[in-house]
């Protein structure tokens, strides 16, 4: 009785449970979900509030479903925060920056504008530039001279 019931079915029909041949690829859906939670966040520019009250909801909801051995309610909860988790990331990545930051200053005035302005930043160099030369199998054309 302490078998287990795969055990039990496989000696019945004379099977050999390790040759399962059904294949498994858990971390397809976890990347599924974060992906689906950057694209909502391109298509939609969804606030960083938005993202994480969902994701504090959802926590809720997942440790109320897994206390009460709701397996598939909790699956479908760490899905759901998987993706507030890739939104978040998206969000921050893009729409987060420091006040001083140099992409605050190349935002223009209508963001449906199709066919930006050229932007020209004019500053003063307090130091000297540091260039670096790819190597030659950095580069995508090594040919071409530097």
């Amino acid at each position: 009785m302490n078998e287990s019931l795969s055990l039990l079915t496989a000696q019945a029909t004379d099977q050999d449970p390790a040759q399962n041949t059904r294949e498994r690829s858990p971390a397809l859906s976890i990347l599924v979900c974060f992906s689906a939670g950057i694209l909502l966040d391109a298509w939609f520019q969804l606030s960083l509030v938005f993202w994480i009250s969902i994701s504090i909801a959802v926590s809720v909801a997942w440790v109320i479903s897994f206390r009460a051995y709701w397996n598939s309610c909790s699956t479908i909860a760490l899905l759901i925060l998987t993706a507030c988790l890739g939104g978040m990331r998206h969000h921050e990545f893009w729409f987060c920056h420091t006040p001083h930051h140099i992409s605050r200053l190349l935002i223009n005035s209508s963001q449906e504008e199709e066919h930006a302005p050229l932007i020209r930043v004019i500053g003063v160099i307090c130091h000297k530039p540091q260039i670096k030369t790819p190597a030659d199998e950095e580069q995508i054309n090594p040919s071409q001279p530097t």
